[in-house]
């Protein structure tokens, strides 16, 4: 669960099968969406269920990182367009159990049950 850096929504990430990643607005706790987790990119028939998410520090809350078990993955998507995944990072060999985005930079990182701290950085292409 992570609130945006305007104070005006939450973002939830579920342990569930669908519906896994929302955002609600505060002033009204009502839902604003819900991302699209299998829209584009369908790596199995497995749902993937979410263990965290948050918004992106660097960009303006435009990025959403979130990442999970059953699946095994991380993505990232678009605030604008919660229907497509833009970077989906999957096929790891244990679930996902914690996602964080760097403070001060385009960085983002994760660590999961095989112990391992992934961290990796988004270049903007013009």
């Amino acid at each position: 669960m992570r609130e945006s850096f305007d104070g005006q929504q939450l973002l939830t990430a579920s342990w569930s099968q669908e519906k896994q990643l929302q955002t609600w607005d505060l002033r009204t706790c009502k839902l604003i969406c819900n991302f699209d987790w299998n829209s584009q990119i369908k790596v199995s028939n497995q749902p993937c269920q979410l263990y965290s998410g948050q918004f992106s520090r660097q960009f303006d809350n435009q990025l959403t990182l979130a990442g999970g078990s059953g699946e095994n993955e991380v993505r990232i998507f678009d605030s604008q367009d919660f229907d497509n995944a833009q970077i989906c990072i999957h096929d790891l060999c244990r679930e996902v159990n914690t996602v964080d985005w760097a403070h001060k930079d385009s960085r983002f990182a994760f660590s999961g049950g095989d112990g391992y701290l992934r961290i990796f950085e988004i270049q903007q292409i013009n």
